[in-house]
This record gives structure tokens, sequence and C-alpha cells, in this order.
């Protein structure tokens, strides 16, 4: 049975031989190579940039004025057709692949959350790597109902997308990426959760579904507080990050939460490997072994993936055989470990 048929069987509830193995590498041609998942970005490029160079909305003064102020009609929203295209021309490059592979296609989407905290942040003078200023979680405490409208247009053209583009059929699966949550819980009001976030996720994914896909969930943190919310709306969690993990005690700690997390849910759930561990010096690389061979088994009998926690930063060379060695050693031990029970 083709790795494709065996994940899919794993989302209908059906128990397989084998726990898949995602290598999130940020490089769907590699992830063709070394992972039973393939991933394809449909970031819309134009608000990615804005965390480099600074939102429309981005706040030049105190933080209680700029809030009460703000004029989301000083910014020229592009036309959904327009993005549309642009995704499209992004998508159309892995056409081959998508349509030859034998692993489970995966499409990336940012959520209107993350998008509007796009929308809000200032120039980042560190382009290494995207922060998050949370100036948009601020703007749902104080003018609720800006944000609101601006977390409703970004839906809107995320939806339209879904149900637009001639890529879709190409694809099994959309993984939508909203960190809303950190290790302590939600970092935005409830009330903003409640009316507009849930609202706005269950559109999303009842759009995902009715195009024949399964709809995947991305957030940082502990969603513990909406996993009923979650359960009932998608059919897969990534990537039940929970607790900070930088030792063997950490990852063991991580794994009981884990275990307590999924017990009698029915999602699909995405974890096992953290980047720091798998992309670390060799004694953390070592640890992540150990971890897998004598710990991870317990997760073996629920619905799960074994899955990297974020693609690797840029500071990591892909294309070191160091690096593909190690993804060589990790599909390796989940074949001589993670065979599950029937």
């Amino acid at each position: 049975m083709i790795m494709r048929e065996i994940i899919i069987k794993l989302f209908k509830g059906v128990k397989t031989g084998i726990t898949p193995l995602q290598i999130e590498i940020g490089d769907t041609f590699l992830e063709n190579i070394y992972s039973d998942i393939v991933t394809v970005s449909g970031r819309i490029n134009r608000f990615e940039d804005f965390y480099v160079h600074g939102g429309p909305f981005s706040r030049v003064t105190s933080r209680l004025n700029w809030a009460n102020k703000i004029n989301i009609n000083s910014y020229q929203w592009p036309s959904k057709e327009e993005l549309l295209e642009e995704f499209n021309k992004r998508i159309s490059v892995f056409k081959n692949l998508l349509a030859e592979t034998d692993r489970f296609r995966m499409l990336k989407m940012i959520g209107p959350t993350e998008t509007a905290e796009a929308f809000c942040a200032s120039e980042n003078l560190n382009k290494e790597q995207l922060a998050h200023s949370f100036e948009y979680a601020y703007l749902c405490l104080v003018n609720t109902c800006a944000a609101e409208e601006i977390h409703n247009k970004l839906t809107e053209y995320i939806i339209y997308i879904l149900k637009n583009s001639r890529f879709i059929k190409f694809f099994d699966a959309v993984r939508i990426a909203d960190d809303v949550f950190d290790y302590h819980g939600l970092l935005y009001p409830v009330e903003f959760i409640n009316k507009v976030w849930r609202e706005n996720h269950r559109r999303i994914s009842s759009t995902i579904k009715s195009k024949g896909l399964y709809a995947i969930l991305h957030t940082d943190g502990n969603p513990w507080k909406e996993v009923d919310f979650i359960e009932k709306n998608y059919d897969g969690i990534h990537p039940l990050d929970l607790i900070p993990k930088n030792s063997y005690s950490e990852l063991v700690e991580w794994l009981n939460l884990i275990n307590r997390f999924v017990k009698d849910k029915r999602f699909v759930f995405f974890t096992g490997l953290p980047i720091n561990f798998l992309y670390g010096d060799e004694e953390k690389f070592k640890i992540l072994k150990d971890f897998l061979i004598k710990d991870i088994h317990v997760l073996k009998n629920y619905s799960f993936i074994l899955s990297t926690t974020h693609r690797p930063y840029s500071i990591v060379d892909i294309q070191s055989e160091k690096i593909k060695n190690r993804y060589i050693e990790i599909k390796k031990i989940r074949d001589l470990y993670l065979r599950t029970a029937h």
C-alpha cells in the first residue's frame, strides 16, 4: 500500500501497519524523497513581506492612539481575482510533482489571524527570523470593530482561493497556520476568539472539506482551551508544541502532556520531532533518537503522524549530507520502532 493511501486511511479512522512520517523541509522536492508527506506553500507573498518591511497598519504612535484611529480603508486592498492569480502562479511550479507523487499532498496556507499580525507589523530589522509583535492582538482588545473587519477580509481571500483555484484538486489536505496560543494558552482576548476566530475558522475548515480535502490546523503553543472546537471543525492538528523542550526529561514530560491531550480525540495529530533536537548538535540529535526508540511508541495506536514541529530555519543547510543523513536515520527508526498494532 502506498503511503498516500495509508495516511488517507488514518484520517478515516482506520489503523494501518506503520506510523507515517512527515519531515517538513520547506523544499517540496526534498520532501518527496525523505518524507511521506509533501507540502507546498500557498502563502501570499505580498502579505508575508509585511513582516519584513512593515504592514500598512504598522504603528507609528502610541498603542492606544494607533488602535483607536486605525483606518483600514487607507490600504488599497487587492482584488480576490488578483490574489488568486498570484496563488495559481506559485502553485503551478509543483503541478507535475503533485500529479505524479505517491506521497500525501498538503497545501499550507497562513490563517487570517497570523496574516492580520503581518498587516500591523513594524519593520523587522532581523531579516533571518520573522517575529510577531502582537500589535493586532492589542487591536483586538481595544478596537474590536476594526480587528474583526480585517479578520473577515482576510478570511474571504482564503475562502475565495480555496473555492476557485484550479490547483486545489492536486492536494489531499490543507493546513491553515494561525498562531493564537503560547505555552500558557490564548494570546488573544476570549471575546475575539469566541466571536471572530471560531466563526472564521469554521468557515475556512468547512470550505476545505467541501472540496473533498482534509482540514488541518497549525498553531504553536498549547491549544488545550480550544481542543473541543478544533476536534469538531478540523481533521488534524499540528504540532502540539505545548511546552518548551530542551532535555530528555522535558521531552518525556511533553509526551505525557500529548498523551493526555489526544486521549479520546478523533483528530489526526502531527508531532514528535522538535526541530531544536533534529537540527541541533550531535548530543541533541542522540537525545531525540533515544526518545523516539524508548518512549514515543505510546502514541503509535492513536491517529498519529510522526512530524517535525516546524520547518527548518534558514540557518539550517538542508542540502548538506549531514542533514540528509539525519532524515534517513529518523526514517529507519520509524520503520523499526513505530509499527502500529492492528
